[in-house]
């Protein structure tokens, strides 16, 4: 949570910042502001995933070949190679299961549910909203794949569509 209100200060230092040096009006009409979801809208609660994920393991009928390539070093090195690039979680779930079809295919499922766990943060919700009623155009800039974009749609239904409300689309 520290983590996201230092962000927000940082932005707002930046803006004001960049509103002194230029001295020009920012208006609903000349200004565009784009908002990214992961620890700006959203944040992941990483408790909450690892518990879901401890437990998926030993659900699992497979679990011993799930926690072997889980602790194998081979494939910490894809999950932390494939965090480190621009790359939407779909896919990297995708890339992941493929190269190891026999430990994870019958869970993609669930992989999913835990990619999406996420806590919306009321405050920038208000922001947001407060930002839509001045006119502002907003748009969501992320990297979120169109599968965890749907799912995040099915968990949290009304606050999508209330959020979605206050953007533009923009391709």
């Amino acid at each position: 949570m520290k983590k996201f209100f230092y962000s927000c200060a940082l932005i707002i230092a930046g803006l004001a910042l960049a509103l002194s040096i230029q001295k020009k009006e920012y208006t609903p009409e000349n200004t565009v502001i784009a908002w990214d979801f992961h620890d700006v809208i959203a944040y992941k609660p990483i408790g909450a995933m690892t518990w879901e994920s401890i437990r998926v393991v030993k659900d699992a009928n497979n679990r011993w070949d799930l926690i072997k390539l889980i602790f194998s070093p081979s494939f910490i090195k894809e999950l932390w190679y494939g965090l480190g690039q621009t790359k939407s979680g779909d896919r990297m779930i995708e890339e992941i299961v493929a190269l190891h079809p026999a430990e994870l295919a019958e869970h993609k499922e669930k992989i999913y549910n835990i990619a999406t766990l996420h806590y919306i943060s009321p405050e920038m919700v208000d922001i947001i909203t407060s930002l839509k009623a001045l006119g502002y155009v907003q748009v969501l800039a992320s990297n979120i794949g169109h599968e965890s974009l749907m799912r995040m749609e099915k968990n949290i239904l009304n606050f999508f569509y209330y959020l979605m409300d206050c953007f533009t689309m923009a391709l």
